[in-house]
Formats: C-alpha cells, structure tokens, sequence
C-alpha cells in the first residue's frame, strides 16, 4: 500500500526532497507515506486473513521503518521488488531483534 502511495503523495505534495547514492531524488513526504502504508497494510493484511493475534505494534512498526529505508535507497524502479523481498526476508530477524525493540 504504503510503496504504491508514495509516488502520488511525494509529487503532489512533496517538499522535502532527499538523494541517496544509488537512487533517484525521494521526498520526505513519499518515503512518509510508505512508512504508514506498510503498517496500515500489515493490519489490513492480518484483518483480512482472521488471522491472530496481530503483530505487537513495535514490531509492525519496525517493518514500517525497514519498508520506507529500503524503498528511499533503492535505485530506479527496482523498489517494486526490493522492498517485498527486504521485507519477506526480514520476518525472521525482526522477530530475532524483538528485544532491542523499545515495548
């Protein structure tokens, strides 16, 4: 939701724009948006699904943070693909890095 969003957001109202070595110029307001999206879209996603219980908040918004860094230093397009496999491949280190998170 939140990657799919971001452009629209970051175009039209984006004022805040940032450059990472490999990637195209982001806006603070578009990689906002991808932040909110994931973690409104894990909930929706979890809703949907029955499934339960839903993911502790501070992991969900772990996920969030990891889905907006990944999509602001991706290069091009490719944040279509990278940000899913960042985010399918870092389920389980999340989870690992739980107790660092604040509760």
């Amino acid at each position: 939701i939140g990657d799919g969003l971001a452009p629209l957001v970051g175009q039209n109202y984006g004022r805040h724009r940032y450059h990472m070595p490999l990637s195209n110029a982001k806006t603070l307001e578009g990689s906002v948006t991808v932040f909110l999206g994931t973690v409104v879209g894990i909930y929706i996603y979890f809703y949907m699904l029955g499934l339960s219980p839903i993911l502790p908040l501070r992991i969900t918004l772990a996920y969030g943070a990891v889905a907006a860094c990944v999509e602001g230093s991706t290069p091009g397009v490719l944040d279509n693909i990278v940000v899913p496999l960042a985010l399918h491949f870092l389920i389980e280190r999340v989870k690992e890095w739980e107790w660092m998170l604040p509760p």
